[in-house]
């Protein structure tokens, strides 16, 4: 009876335990994203991640951003990424973004995009 009650308990620790880390992991992934795109623009590499299906003129668009301002566009996933791997892009980016922003006095992003969009069309 007692050997029945700890094999649930420790059943019970060990599905709490799991639980815990995918919601600490999912918690985590935004920071974590925030933490290195600061790392990497401290050793001098600019990027933006993306995911889901690109759009026609993006290649046009990663173009531009590389050319003009030394920036790489990573496509990081496709249309179904996991939710901790959409909230790293979205951490790294925000901090990114901010960082390209400051650099060079506009938005180099939506700069790009009109150009590529206009290009494609």
């Amino acid at each position: 009876m007692v050997r029945t009650w700890l094999k649930r308990l420790t059943l019970a620790r060990l599905i709490l335990a799991l639980v815990v880390l995918a919601i600490a992991w999912v918690l985590a992934a935004w920071p974590f994203g925030a933490v290195m795109a600061h790392i990497d623009h401290l050793r001098g590499h600019d990027e933006v991640k993306t995911f889901g299906l690109p759009a026609e003129w993006s290649d046009d668009y990663a173009g531009l951003l590389r050319d003009r301002y030394g920036v790489e566009l990573n496509s990081v996933a496709g249309c179904t990424p996991p939710v901790s791997l959409m909230q790293y892009v979205e951490g790294y980016n925000r901090v990114s973004e901010s960082y390209l922003q400051q650099k060079y006095g506009k938005d180099i992003l939506e700069e790009c995009a009109e150009e590529a969009r206009a290009n494609h069309e």
